[in-house]
């Protein structure tokens, strides 16, 4: 499976295996009492031998029980723990689905959507990273990328720097000044142009003057980490090609946060 990392073949122990091996026994030691001297056996009767073989057979069924109570109850706990995480990754789609654009945005909306987030993905990857690497961690993974391409990726994109920077204190008419300087300074075919443009706003002399975050957006830290920082984000991308960068998939949480 796509989302599913290769691992190494296991040698399973069974009943199936631990019958062969009895039978064995007991053939190799009738074979060997028939074809032996009796001065080899002494006073040992073949009774004997099958006895010890069968107390073997009866110690080997019991570990092989307690072996596949143990294997039971470890998925469980796998099972219970996947469906945890599929839970925390439905309250991130939650969450991502109240952040507001356009007039109805608001820096409190947002600044709150990202603590949660951050939040949420603290207890998510604390419950992914007790998941043994079998195709229930893939399943999870899967779901982790369609929650994070199709609605996080999205909606981070769609957040405006405008709303962020008035709010915070910038004047209309200071912010439309230095968006028009930035799109005529920087060359549409950047590959960060979004980026580029937005920095350029916000790092102008007047913009930077009136532009206080503080107290109205929260620390980044743990959003960074747990959406963009792809060292961190390796086992959960695992099965696709992407490269996270927080300049592309939200140019505008980019500036603001190198500002706080």
């Amino acid at each position: 499976m796509l989302y599913e990392k290769p691992s190494r073949a296991k040698a399973t122990f069974n009943k199936a295996n631990l019958v062969i091996i009895t039978l064995v026994l007991i053939a190799t030691a009738e074979a060997s009492y028939i074809l032996l001297p009796e001065a080899f056996w002494g006073p040992i009767k073949l009774i004997d031998v099958i006895n010890a073989l069968a107390q073997f057979a009866t110690a080997g069924a019991f570990y092989l029980g307690f072996h596949q109570f143990r294997k039971n109850t470890e998925n469980e706990r796998q099972s219970v723990l996947v469906a945890e995480c599929k839970s925390q990754i439905s309250k991130m789609q939650d969450i991502i689905s109240q952040i507001k654009f356009g007039d109805e945005a608001r820096v409190s909306n947002l600044s709150n959507s990202i603590v949660k987030l951050s939040n949420i993905a603290t207890d998510f990857n604390a419950i992914f990273e007790e998941l043994n690497e079998d195709i229930h961690k893939a399943i999870v993974r899967m779901h982790w990328q369609e929650m994070y391409f199709n609605n996080f990726s999205h909606t981070m994109k769609q957040i405006e720097l405008r709303n962020i920077l008035i709010e915070c204190g910038v004047p209309t008419g200071t912010y439309i000044q230095a968006l028009a300087k930035a799109r005529k300074d920087i060359d549409p075919d950047e590959p960060f142009y979004q980026y580029l443009v937005m920095k350029s706003i916000i790092d102008t002399e007047a913009v930077a003057y009136h532009f206080k975050p503080n107290g109205k957006i929260e620390s980044s830290t743990l959003f960074n980490l747990y959406f963009f920082d792809n060292k961190h984000l390796k086992d959960l991308l695992y099965g696709c090609m992407n490269i996270i960068d927080i300049k592309i998939k939200a140019p505008a949480l980019a500036v603001v946060f190198e500002k706080l």
